[in-house]
């Protein structure tokens, strides 16, 4: 390539003034790559992507620091080109990767992260094709079905309303001003975490008619927003946000001054340093961190934000984002409108990731779950014949009582309901009953199956047998407590 540096090290300065990693400096460090062949595939993606300004350059060293996974396979496999891979090696590779436990927490890898390294390595191989054909296999080698379907175990959920309620009840209390006005601004928006870091002052401007809107840049799709409608407690938390950080500003270099989200470093080593606040700095923040063995509480931990099962809900950034999309369809909003205010390029990635209403769907499944306050009412409040009755009033503390709950269909000649054959849990049948004395049992079963789909490295398959089952469990949940506050 024309003008590509020499050596394994390369250190690049983002020069795009709307990025939000402008001046930003990104070392590339090639030395890890033992294989010259690949070595020179992986700097000539570099090199023509940062010289054409294809993508990003924060992007190309993500897609490095994902490459260096097939390298380790490379090394182990003594792999020294690209050229002659095929189909086994695809295999091989992806059995590599369920196998591999990261070297931070000693866990295999998620499954959306096993996805993401596959992806960047497939692009790699169909780039090379075109750019670099001499280093890649001049055939097609991935059958187009590894790692499929990884956006239904992972789709982002929105935030239930009782959590929600708790955040917008704590921070009227919050001091800190970059988390209580952040919050608020991605609440009123639903802007993605990077679109919220990049925010400059003077982004509020007077609407033509009514209100204000906010502009910002997409980074997403590389064009700039404007004329976004903002409630007013946004436009207030943004103009609150200015004042707090005027001082800030005015001591920054000329690269900072116009952002928003400036602050000033306290660790020992950087004191004092005025920087931009970073999308995972911020989640911090948020959520609380571990570092060196020492857990930092964040915005959730002070103020005791809680789930269902009694611990402190861990927000992921983008649900506000969902949950903003969410309420919009819920009160019947268009979905072009909607389209629009999320910024997608397409109608239909609206629908499939975002336009989901929260209660009429759910509404159906649920609709034969039987809660009651207590099981000797059943005949009262569940529907059976005199016979059955009967006999549930009998075996209520013997044949009819399950871990859970009970099971009102008579148990006969040692005849097994068919649910149980198939080791299918009884939630969503018109004959099981569930009361709120074992209310701990199942908020106990929703950690246990939440934990296993956190660490879930199986894929989508394994996920969905787990996620109608946690939707329920929270639905059952809901109603016990809601029993309980009755009484």
């Amino acid at each position: 390539m024309k003008n590509m540096p020499k050596g394994n090290e390369w250190n690049f300065t983002d020069e795009d003034d709307k990025s939000m990693y402008y001046g930003k400096n990104f070392r590339f460090d090639f030395s890890m790559f033992k294989s010259v062949q690949i070595c020179q595939l992986i700097k000539i993606f570099v090199w023509q992507n940062y010289k054409t300004g294809a993508m990003a350059i924060r992007s190309i060293h993500s897609h490095c620091s994902n490459f260096r996974y097939f390298n380790i396979f490379a090394i182990e496999n003594k792999i020294e080109s690209l050229k002659n891979i095929d189909g086994d090696t695809i295999d091989e590779f992806m059995t590599f990767l369920r196998l591999y436990n990261a070297a931070r927490t000693g866990l295999p890898l998620r499954y959306i992260t096993q996805a993401g390294i596959f992806s960047t390595f497939r692009n790699l191989v169909h780039w090379g094709q075109m750019y670099a054909p001499n280093l890649v296999p001049n055939r097609e080698i991935f059958s187009g079905s590894e790692y499929t379907m990884t956006n239904i175990k992972h789709k982002i959920e929105y935030i239930p309303d009782a959590v929600l309620n708790q955040i917008q009840e704590a921070l009227k209390a919050e001091e800190d001003p970059y988390v209580k006005y952040g919050l608020i601004i991605l609440m009123s928006t639903g802007l993605r975490r990077g679109e919220l870091m990049s925010l400059k002052v003077n982004c509020v401007t007077p609407h033509a008619l009514k209100g204000d809107t906010l502009t910002l840049y997409d980074f997403k799709n590389r064009r700039n927003i404007r004329k976004m409608p903002i409630p007013p407690i946004c436009a207030e938390a943004i103009r609150s946000l200015e004042e707090v950080t005027a001082e800030i500003r005015a001591e920054a270099d000329d690269k900072l001054k116009p952002y928003l989200f400036l602050y000033r470093t306290s660790r020992c080593g950087i004191a004092n340093e005025i920087r931009l606040i970073s999308g995972p700095t911020f989640t911090k923040w948020i959520n609380g961190y571990l570092e060196k063995g020492k857990y930092y509480g964040g915005f959730m931990d002070r103020h005791n934000i809680v789930a269902s099962d009694g611990k402190v809900y861990k927000i992921k950034l983008h649900q506000f984002r969902k949950t903003v999309a969410t309420d919009m369809f819920s009160k019947n909003v268009d979905l072009k409108v909607i389209q629009e205010f999320l910024r997608h390029t397409s109608p239909e990635t609206t629908k499939k990731y975002y336009a989901d209403s929260k209660d009429i769907d759910r509404a159906k499944i649920f609709e034969k779950i039987n809660i009651i306050g207590n099981i000797d009412t059943v005949g009262n409040n569940v529907r059976l014949n005199k016979k059955e009755l009967a006999w549930f009033q009998k075996n209520k503390h013997k044949a009819a009582k399950m871990c859970d709950g009970y099971c009102t269909m008579p148990f006969v000649k040692g005849q097994v309901c068919e649910r149980l054959l198939k080791h299918q849990k009884c939630y969503t049948c018109s004959r099981y009953i569930t009361t709120p004395e074992y209310l701990d049992d199942h908020k106990k079963h929703l950690a246990e199956l939440e934990a296993d789909l956190a660490n879930n490295i199986y894929g989508s398959h394994y996920a969905n047998h787990l996620l109608p089952t946690i939707e329920i469990l929270k639905e059952i949940i809901k109603r016990l407590e809601a029993v309980e506050d009755e009484k």
